[in-house]
């Protein structure tokens, strides 16, 4: 099935009935519902949702079965099953870990088939495009980071009538789904000067930016408005030198980097700016080696559990690091790709993740429920 054309184009229909039908089709076979866990799998208003309920409760379709709950009491013809394409950029990062997991459960909780294949470059992602298009999937999920082949990408799909879902990394034609990457980036360029500001009230310190520019312009803003945050939040921001080390997004060429620029400039207080939690792992493993993690302090992106892990260590200089939690990424790219298979309400372009910025007094809060878990799989020993 190819959603070529969605209900919508239908000048026929009754708005109405098929808001009803997305409302009865939000039920699974003997589940309670809120009216707010409806309005979250419909996507439609709450007033909407509220009304069409009611209706519904008073025509005998749907009944209250407490003051807060509601159940279907009718069966409807069994839903047809999507088959949903996951080109999933490898297991080399705790973050698209947790991503493929989520998204595989919510798959299997919305009895949607997912074909996941993994791409570790450009070459084998285009490779992945045509294995999909061959499966006949219904709609595919984009999940890799080499901006310079998302057009060809983008030309395959669209040749062969496949919608797409992009994760993070844009690709031209599909929708966008992930972080809003100015805005976290904002949040720690902030957090990073004020932070500096209260601890360091008369140093102007080194700034160190760890990018990833392979992956294109949009990721990449992420560490230019870290930078932008930064200048907005501390005294003299022009005073401090600012250095770009160019990464992979992992902890080896973070580390790398990281020791290079210090062989290269010797001890000076630093503020750095990471990509993602890995490469900042990977650069402060560098300060410590060197010895010089007390004149570092250190703001990333995702708080994955590696990064969470750093914040909650004693005197460690990691100290914030922006939640885009991939643990619910899942639950939301199936809510996406069902309303664009099923067009009953056609998203917009781009769909934002949640963003917060962790530190170690906070940490907890969201995530306290990583002292239940085993701990992450680390690189280094912090």
């Amino acid at each position: 099935m190819k959603a070529e054309s969605t209900l919508t184009d239908d000048r026929y229909l009754v708005g109405a009935i098929v808001q009803a039908h997305q409302i009865m089709t939000a039920f699974r076979p003997n589940e309670a519902l809120r009216l707010r866990d409806i309005v979250e799998r419909t996507g439609l208003p709450k007033a909407t949702v509220f009304r069409i309920i009611y209706t519904l409760s008073k025509t005998n379709f749907i009944e209250k079965c407490d003051p807060s709950r509601y159940r279907l009491r009718v069966s409807l013809p069994k839903k047809k099953s999507f088959r949903i394409g996951f080109d999933m950029n490898g297991l080399d990062t705790v973050f698209t870990g947790l991503v493929r997991e989520s998204l595989s459960k919510a798959a299997a909780k919305a009895a949607i088939e997912l074909l996941t294949l993994d791409n570790q470059d450009g070459a084998l992602s285009l490779s992945n495009a045509d294995t999909l298009i061959e499966e006949g999937v219904d709609l595919a999920i984009i999940f890799q980071g080499q901006q310079s082949i998302c057009e060809m990408l983008a030309a395959k799909y669209a040749a062969a009538g496949v919608p797409t879902i992009a994760i993070d990394t844009p690709v031209p034609g599909a929708y966008f789904f992930g972080a809003n990457n100015y805005r976290a980036g904002s949040m720690a360029g902030r957090y990073l000067g004020k932070w500096a500001m209260h601890n360091w009230q008369d140093i102007t310190p080194d700034l160190i930016l760890l990018e990833y520019r392979r992956a294109g312009p949009v990721p990449q803003s992420r560490v230019e408005a870290m930078l932008a945050g930064f200048r907005r939040s501390f005294r003299h921001p022009d005073q401090c030198p600012v250095f770009r080390l160019d990464t992979i997004g992992d902890f080896s060429s973070a580390y790398d980097q990281a020791r290079k620029h210090l062989k290269q400039n010797g001890s000076r207080h630093s503020l750095v700016a990471a990509v993602n939690d890995v490469a900042a792992v990977g650069a402060l493993k560098a300060f410590e080696e060197f010895k010089l993690d007390g004149l570092c302090a250190v703001v990333s992106q995702n708080a994955d559990p590696l990064g969470r892990s750093a914040l909650r260590q004693p005197q460690s200089r990691f100290i914030g690091s922006v939640a885009y939690f991939p643990e619910r990424y899942g639950e939301n790219l199936i809510s996406l790709a069902r309303k664009i298979l099923l067009g009953l309400n056609p998203p917009p372009p781009a769909t934002f993740t949640r963003h917060i910025l962790l530190t170690r007094e906070n940490v907890d809060r969201f995530y306290g429920s990583d002292a239940l878990q085993s701990p992450p799989h680390a690189l280094i020993d912090l």
